[in-house]
């Protein structure tokens, strides 16, 4: 049985952060049905899609089993091909190594256009049989979209079957069609993810954390001096120690295991890592974090920051922004720098000097080595109390040499132009490392939502390069986690994108102005209207109030020899 190889692009649901690229191939069809099998995707083994009729091929335009598969629906669709509206025929779902789902996916009709819809059947009643003993019937309703539709019972299938039971009839055409049609496993990875994002969701030992590697100072009550490494993560974390759920910890201190990693901890401080280990509950006055983390393994640190030859500047006998005494505004890092003298306002010159910066944090002396030390950050971090800093915002154009208009908005090489609408977003230091070892991932999905603590866009991405079979999520560019991705397709045109041309709140013009390359897109709105989606060129992406939401780039393969459906 021979197969083609071919690309899908699962879009059951487009907030699923989980929606990536899959492998497609298209099979001989068995003697009784039509069958097109896709496989293996990031949710299965394979899925196999077999219909008991397919209308014939209408010149260059086809209709078989493969334009229910993901994207290929999105530009075609299954018609079966008996005399009559189709009642009675069958779609049959074979799932090889699927994790339990509960609900299916499904663009009812032909979603081509309004036209395309409007003169082709649609199904109004089906029933649903299953290998676990389901055995309901749904009504669906006459629309363009997507639909969902429940199933009884939460549970991994090995069979499905659909059968048409009435009609809503075409227009102009007998036949009954439909563009899209799966398991929705992306919902249950969304769900998953959902869980592992909510504040009660607790991180267990072993899993990789990371942060700001700091050393820590205090004394024993015995009157002993004590300096340890502590990991500040970027917000506050819930971990399992033993038997103990700790909630809370915004201090990991770390417990390394030779001299030759407490060597390199050392030179690590003020970076940021990631680490993992087992977390036990502090129980001495030895320990100074929130929870401990011993049988210590360094994952990956960022590469010292490079810091740029500067003028020294009078410092400047008014300067508009304030000094925020015993806070630390932690994150969003550009660049940090030791400073000649304990003064916080020398970092507040730094930072007024600096177009890309927009807040500063000061660290005294003795907490990350002997000087003082000065942090630029791209954003506005979150204020925490805490004796070690002093911060502050900047207000724009208050240092002694402040940068003309013109040299403040010329963006960087290889970066669209900066604009309100269209504004680059920076890298942290540890995804800098990526780039540096790994080069921009071939595909990537972007994600921003709303966080806890005052409703600022969270901004998750996973970076996947499918040559070296890596994949990297970040968390407000830290690393959350490190894992296999989809691999290499052979043949594959991967897109050029970057994740850093994309940023939380861009509007539809914005992405255009940092995109000059893209001149025109599919539009889709979703079922809801909360959502609009947009094709352009290997890039998917989903705006909810004309802000930018949802980013995914995928990989292309040129043609095979099949055609769409066009009717």
């Amino acid at each position: 049985m021979g197969c083609e190889f071919m690309l899908n692009l699962q879009l059951s649901r487009i907030i699923s952060i989980a929606a990536l690229s899959s492998a497609l191939w298209v099979c001989d069809a068995q003697a009784e049905e039509t069958c097109w099998t896709e496989g293996p995707t990031q949710f299965a083994d394979g899925v196999q899609y077999c219909v008991s009729s397919v209308l014939p091929s209408q010149g260059k335009w086809n209709y078989g089993p493969k334009n229910l598969v993901g994207y290929y629906g999105s530009v075609g669709a299954w018609c079966e091909g008996v005399e009559g509206p189709g009642i009675g025929e069958t779609i049959s779902l074979r799932i090889d190594g699927g994790p339990a789902f509960r609900q299916l996916s499904i663009r009812n009709g032909y979603n081509k256009s309004q036209t395309s819809f409007a003169n082709n059947g649609r199904v109004k009643r089906m029933r649903i049989t299953s290998d676990i003993g389901i055995d309901t019937t749904v009504t669906l309703e006459d629309k363009m979209g997507a639909q969902i539709i429940p199933l009884p019972k939460v549970a991994q299938h090995q069979w499905l079957k659909l059968e048409i039971l009435d009609v809503y009839p075409g227009k102009k055409l007998a036949d009954t069609c439909i563009d899209d049609l799966g398991p929705d496993f992306a919902h249950e990875e969304e769900l998953l993810q959902q869980r592992q994002l909510s504040p009660e969701a607790c991180l267990p030992s072993g899993k990789t954390v990371s942060g700001r590697l700091e050393i820590h100072e205090e004394t024993h009550p015995a009157g002993y001096p004590m300096r340890s490494f502590h990991l500040i993560p970027p917000r506050p974390l819930c971990v399992v120690a033993g038997d103990e759920k700790l909630e809370g910890v915004q201090r990991i201190q770390l417990a390394p295991v030779s001299d030759q990693q407490t060597q390199e901890l050392k030179e690590s401080t003020g970076r940021t890592i990631t680490v993992n280990g087992n977390f036990y509950t502090p129980h001495t006055a030895w320990h100074t974090g929130d929870v401990l983390l011993s049988d210590l393994k360094i994952v990956a640190k960022a590469a010292a920051p490079e810091v740029p030859s500067t003028t020294k500047v009078a410092k400047p006998r008014d300067v508009a922004s304030i000094l925020e005494n015993d806070t630390n505004r932690g994150g969003m890092d550009i660049r940090s720098l030791d400073l000649p003298a304990a003064e916080p306002e020398l970092c507040q010159i730094e930072c007024a000097n600096d177009p890309r910066c927009k807040a500063f944090t000061y660290v005294k002396p003795g907490i990350q080595g002997p000087s003082a030390r000065c942090w630029l950050k791209h954003g506005v971090p979150q204020a925490r109390k805490n004796t070690c800093c002093v911060s502050g915002l900047k207000t724009g154009g208050i240092s002694a040499q402040s940068p003309t208009p013109e040299a403040s908005t010329v963006p960087a090489a290889g970066s669209p132009t900066a604009t309100s609408e269209s504004a680059a977003a920076d890298l942290s230091l540890v995804q800098q490392e990526v780039v540096s070892q790994h080069g921009w991932p071939q595909t990537f999905t972007l994600l921003f939502y709303a966080g806890d603590d005052n409703g600022s866009a969270v901004r998750q991405e996973t970076w996947n390069y499918h040559s070296a079979k890596l994949s990297f999520t970040f968390l407000d560019g830290a690393l959350a986690s490190q894992q296999d991705p989809i691999g290499d397709v052979p043949g594959a045109f991967y897109p050029e994108y970057r994740p850093d041309q994309f940023s939380a709140g861009m509007t539809l013009d914005g992405v255009f102005k940092a995109l000059p390359d893209v001149d025109e897109f599919l539009q889709e709105q979703m079922p809801d209207e909360t959502m609009s989606l947009y094709w352009v060129q290997q890039l998917v992406m989903g705006f909810a109030d004309d802000n930018l939401v949802y980013v995914e780039t995928r990989p292309e393969l040129p043609a095979q020899g099949v055609r769409e459906v066009e009717r």
